[in-house]
């Protein structure tokens, strides 16, 4: 029989731990043969995928989901999960380009400074400084305290390539995000 988890509360409150501990307890209670070591795998690793790509820090949070997202899993006869999928909606896109002081753009900007390897700085024109983009550093803030961005990027790059993004794929989006960050410094003038 299908059941339901919904979690919600005010900004700060625990929504995405409170998720987090929900899926560690359904991966330690269900079932383990085969293929669903994968699966469960999977599953855990969307989330750094997921909250580098989709929360921030505010001012009342370091960690704020920018977005709302349903996730489903699919358990077969022995309670095992067999399949997954996150739908997202409502995300911030408005941050990309404005941030309030004291906050930051997505945390994927700033791992991704952080921690490209050499190759990408010279093929993305990065530095590994915030400050050389506007879209990072309008609002004063460009860093969270306890937080490594370079580490939280390879984290992300071996959970991407865990939920089946081939590095290949995995530079395209990273090349992307650079345009992005260089867009945000394009200025016009006259009338």
């Amino acid at each position: 029989s299908s059941q339901a988890v919904i979690i919600s509360g005010e900004s700060g409150a625990g929504k995405t731990e409170c998720a987090k501990l929900i899926l560690n307890y359904i991966s330690t209670v269900s079932g383990s043969s085969g293929n669903a070591q994968h699966i469960k795998q999977c599953i855990a690793d969307t989330n750094p995928v997921l909250e580098s790509f989709g929360n921030a820090k505010t001012i009342r949070n370091d960690n704020s989901s920018r977005f709302g997202k349903y996730l489903e899993i699919k358990f077969n006869q022995e309670g095992e999960p067999n399949s997954g999928a996150t739908l997202k909606f409502l995300l911030e896109k408005t941050r990309v380009a404005f941030q309030g002081k004291g906050e930051r753009n997505f945390h994927i900007f700033y791992n991704l400074i952080a921690g490209s390897s050499a190759e990408m700085r010279e093929q993305f024109g990065l530095t590994g400084d915030p400050n050389q983009f506007s879209y990072l550093c309008q609002s004063g803030c460009t860093t969270v305290e306890g937080v490594d961005d370079a580490k939280v990027f390879h984290e992300v790059t071996e959970a991407c390539s865990t939920v089946g993004m081939d590095t290949d794929t995995q530079w395209y989006i990273w090349q992307l995000l650079a345009g992005i960050l260089h867009l945000g410094n394009v200025q016009f003038q006259g009338d």
